[in-house]
């Protein structure tokens, strides 16, 4: 069995791959949740993600299957107020330009999205590098990076899933 494919600890349900035309959900804190800006809006209404918005304490970012959730993103959100973005995992898995050199050999990471469901969310998935990082550093300067460039682009060509509240009061259309 592939070692991203084996059950952590205290996961008592089915680990498996995702499928590649899957949408993935990924919870966007609002401005006013968080204390870390997980995107920017410039003054002409342009947002930019910021690799905060997919940092991680264990480097596998968290996503939820929106099959899972029957398609409804605001099982994502953890207040009324955060937003959810999408990302499709086959994009995610074509980030295919993250490596290190390890004493004078280079490792190339293949990123995965692997579901690893939880008692309380079985639509939890998360984004995992094989091999393992070598340094926290390769996460954070590179895959962040990655994933907030794929989450622009959506962003432009689809939209949000739910927009975070700050910019659903921008978007408010006055009353006459």
């Amino acid at each position: 069995m592939d070692s991203q494919l084996t059950p952590k600890a205290g996961c008592e349900l089915e680990v498996s791959l995702v499928d590649n035309e899957e949408l993935l959900y990924r919870r966007i804190f609002s401005i006013a949740h968080s204390d870390v800006q997980h995107y920017k809006i410039f003054s002409e209404g342009k947002i930019n993600f910021s690799t905060m918005a997919f940092s991680d304490k264990s480097l596998s970012p968290s996503v939820d299957r929106a099959c899972l959730h029957g398609s409804d993103a605001a099982k994502t959100q953890s207040t009324d107020s955060d937003g959810v973005i999408g990302l499709i995992a086959k994009n995610v898995r074509a980030i295919d330009d993250v490596s290190s050199d390890k004493d004078g050999v280079e490792v190339v990471y293949k990123i995965d999205v692997i579901h690893r469901p939880k008692l309380e969310n079985k639509a939890h998935a998360q984004i995992e590098p094989s091999p393992q990082y070598a340094s926290e550093k390769i996460f954070n300067k590179k895959v962040r990076q990655r994933l907030a460039r794929l989450a622009d682009q959506r962003l432009v060509s689809y939209g949000w899933e739910i927009e975070p509240s700050e910019i659903r009061r921008e978007n408010k259309v006055p009353s006459t």
